[in-house]
């Protein structure tokens, strides 16, 4: 399996465990939903050997929660990119697309180095950005209309 695919494969499946577990966001009238991932959830952990199509089902249902939820706009989907806004080490922010299976170590190199922090405390170079935006704490969510993404978090690049 690519690197590219597999990351594919880890989102998913960190998606669905998001959603059937309750973290991704909670909706009464997506109970259904839910439970639908709960059924993925099992199929993917089952083994390294999916059923045809499991993958893509599980990323098409992940990703109607997630846009319910509002954690996706209607344009975004689940293996694009995210905007994640980066303060500067003169604090001017830096707003920047990244793909969310990358790590911090990724977004790191892309703003130019040096430690990042997020609500107060440095954060590790292999943390996946994908876990933190399914814990609501990186990332973009959706507005009110749901037409346009904004940014949520802010890390903040602390140099050297």
């Amino acid at each position: 399996m690519s690197a590219p695919e597999n990351a594919r494969r880890q989102l998913i499946r960190r998606a669905i465990d998001s959603i059937a577990d309750g973290s991704a966001g909670q909706a009464a009238h997506l109970e259904q939903e839910r439970r639908r991932a709960v059924e993925l959830q099992a199929e993917l952990q089952a083994g390294p050997q999916l059923r045809p199509g499991l993958l893509s089902e599980a990323e098409s249902v992940a990703e109607s929660y997630l846009r319910q939820v509002g954690r996706l706009a209607p344009n975004e989907s689940l293996v694009g990119n995210m905007s994640v806004r980066v303060h500067g080490t003169d604090g001017r922010p830096i707003q920047v697309s990244v793909p969310r299976w990358e790590t911090m170590e990724w977004l790191q190199e892309r703003i130019g180095g040096g430690g990042l922090i997020m609500n107060g405390r440095p954060v590790a170079k292999d943390k996946p950005l994908f876990d933190l935006w399914l814990r609501n704490q990186l990332g973009s969510l959706t507005v009110a209309n749901g037409s346009q993404p904004r940014v949520q978090s802010t890390v903040r690049n602390a140099g050297g």
